[in-house]
């Protein structure tokens, strides 16, 4: 958070000011306004969740847009974000942590930039409204690793799927 002096402002607590949440994620920082816009910006990686360490952001968020310099979506970082539509991914994303955006059933809309090169298992697992998906880097998505195999405690393969579909 920038104020009119041009400090940068870091909270991990998930603080307010001035009508707006912010706080810390891993590496980077994130705002969330009152429309329910989610921004996370930074140099580096996000760090992971799971049910038992949640965002600090809640579930209410309704788009979410991850600024130039974030490398990675840590786990879960949207996990069953109900409300969510759009999300817009920025040059320098290369990563998608494991159910980063698992059961956000309202996602419609996902643009992805040009630096992903990972997306984990089950990312958008149950992202049922899924409409549109913008690549920008065609040749760059046909080399994409997607983490779509599951195995069971001896190695065995015992599910296959799509990310982008489960």
């Amino acid at each position: 958070i920038f104020n009119s002096y041009g400090a940068v402002w870091h909270f991990s607590d998930g603080s307010k000011w001035d009508g707006i949440d912010f706080g810390a994620t891993g590496d980077c920082t994130w705002t969330l306004d009152d429309d329910g816009h989610l921004t996370i910006l930074g140099n580096g990686e996000m760090r992971d969740y799971s049910y038992s360490s949640v965002p600090p952001w809640g579930n209410a968020i309704t788009s979410v847009t991850i600024e130039n310099g974030v490398t990675t979506i840590g786990d879960s970082a949207f996990e069953d974000c109900k409300g969510l539509h759009s999300i817009l991914m920025s040059e320098s994303l290369k990563e998608m942590g494991k159910t980063s955006f698992k059961y956000c059933t309202s996602l419609r809309s996902i643009s992805f930039g040009k630096g992903l090169r990972e997306i984990n298992e089950r990312a958008f697992h149950s992202c049922d409204a899924l409409e549109e998906v913008h690549i920008s880097d065609l040749a760059g998505w046909c080399n994409l690793s997607m983490y779509a195999i599951q195995h069971n405690e001896y190695g065995e393969v015992v599910e296959i799927w799509n990310p982008l579909l489960y």
